[in-house]
């Protein structure tokens, strides 16, 4: 069994794990929430307006209860985006919009993203919001 033991951590070092230790990603929430009351007038919140993650992390966007929209899309304002899996997310109340499969050697590097929703209350108005992301 020792031989055994011996040759998984000679391994794990092999790997590059080198007396580091493997964490599991974190999933950094934004809560989102938009109020419809008339038209022209939407006051909004991004919860935090300025998401602060680590590499590897996750990000997903929580469209709060109280919101009068019935979904959200977040896109990128930029060509470069962290992340690997889409450029393109949309959520909803029982389904977040979630960032997955973020790029190598993103540390120190900010990125703009729009959140558009729809009123499905007080107006047809389309509002567009626009946070950040900054990977440390």
């Amino acid at each position: 069994m020792r031989p055994l033991l011996v040759s998984l951590f000679g391994l794990l070092g092999v790997l590059g794990l080198n007396g580091r230790h493997f964490t599991v990603p974190a999933t950094v929430p934004v809560q989102v929430d938009l109020r419809c009351t008339a038209p022209g007038e939407h006051p909004y919140t991004v919860d935090p307006d300025t998401a602060v993650l680590n590499q590897g992390d996750e990000l997903e966007w929580v469209l709060a209860d109280s919101a009068t929209t019935s979904g959200l899309t977040i896109t990128p304002k930029q060509d470069a985006w962290p992340f690997a899996d889409s450029v393109r997310y949309h959520g909803s109340k029982s389904k977040p919009a979630h960032a997955k499969k973020m790029k190598a050697n993103q540390s120190g590097k900010r990125f703009g993203y729009a959140v558009q929703m729809v009123c499905s209350s007080g107006s047809a108005d389309t509002v567009t919001i626009d946070p950040q992301i900054i990977i440390h």
